[in-house]
């Protein structure tokens, strides 16, 4: 990353950030009872793919710096303007040990919200990210970012909106003895729809990126193996849906996959999402890759009689 870009007249433009459009599905939960409807595991695994979309791209993309701090400048093309609204500070930007992570930034938008009027769809962006390095004096992949109401929401021309937000931390270190990555984060996202269900989907995890070869700063990743360990939660306005994640067998990261869906360049692997309900394991979710650009399969096993 090349933290220059953050100073940069225009450098910072009105797409937004991956944090703030990484799974803006607009579809609804289900409605009654407490049985895990086909329909309810369907919106799931959408919601689940665009988290983990995004924790992983944190780490393939070049070099994993890029696309790890959430505010990556995304162009919309040379027709449209630069997002003005879109304040960072203090100026100018520090980075002690010339690693590409500022020693410490704020990126909010001012006014709060600011809204970008495209054609005819209005965009509004809020919130704000804090990105620091956690040993300015030391280069490195070391970051930390505090994401606070970071979100966009639309008006279409029908009058139809929807909107995303999100909270949480996450940080991410190198173990250089051993080319290994570890990314912590614990992030909420809620999606809203006036007149519709809402849904919220809480990803508290660890991922830990084993590579092949050296891990160069500013360089792509090898390819290698990524665990994923921890919880995740999906929230709508019937139900509340706790899963613990477990790697069986680590996915296999395929460096020349060049697939746009970080989730899709693994050729093999195995994670397990089992639904707890009160202390008791209840379903089951296996997901398995099978090659590169290929949707994994999931297999479903109910533990009881009621889910």
């Amino acid at each position: 990353m090349n933290v220059r870009a953050w100073c940069r007249p225009g450098g910072l433009v009105a797409a937004a950030a991956l944090v703030v459009l990484a799974g803006c599905s607009d579809s609804s939960g289900p409605a009654g009872g407490d049985v895990l409807t086909d329909a309810e595991l369907a919106e799931i695994e959408v919601t689940f793919g665009d988290d983990a979309d995004l924790s992983m791209g944190a780490l393939f993309h070049g070099g994993m710096v890029n696309a790890f701090h959430p505010v990556t400048p995304m162009f919309m093309g040379p027709h449209r303007n630069p997002l003005t609204c879109l304040v960072i500070g203090p100026l100018p930007v520090e980075d002690t040990d010339q690693d590409g992570v500022p020693d410490f930034l704020t990126l909010q938008f001012v006014p709060d919200p600011c809204v970008v009027n495209l054609g005819r769809t209005a965009i509004e962006f809020s919130g704000s990210v804090t990105v620091s390095d956690p040993v300015p004096d030391q280069a490195g992949y070391d970051i930390d970012e505090v994401i606070y109401r970071f979100g966009v929401a639309h008006t279409l021309p029908n009058g139809r909106a929807k909107a995303m937000v999100r909270n949480g931390t996450r940080g991410v270190w190198h173990d250089t003895g051993h080319d290994q990555l570890q990314a912590q984060e614990m992030i909420t996202t809620r999606h809203t729809t006036p007149g519709r269900a809402f849904k919220e989907a809480v990803a508290d995890w660890q991922l830990t990126f084993d590579g092949n070869a050296a891990i160069v700063l500013d360089q792509p990743l090898p390819s290698g193996t990524l665990a994923i360990e921890g919880s995740w939660t999906f929230r709508n306005h019937n139900h509340e849906r706790a899963f613990d994640v477990m790697t069986m067998t680590p996915l296999a990261y395929d460096a020349t996959c060049t697939d746009a869906r970080p989730l899709l360049r693994f050729t093999e692997g195995e994670i397990h999402k089992t639904l707890v309900r009160n202390g008791t394991p209840v379903v089951v979710i296996k997901v398995t890759w099978t090659g590169c650009g290929q949707e994994p399969t999931r297999e479903v096993t109910r533990l009881t009689d009621t889910t």
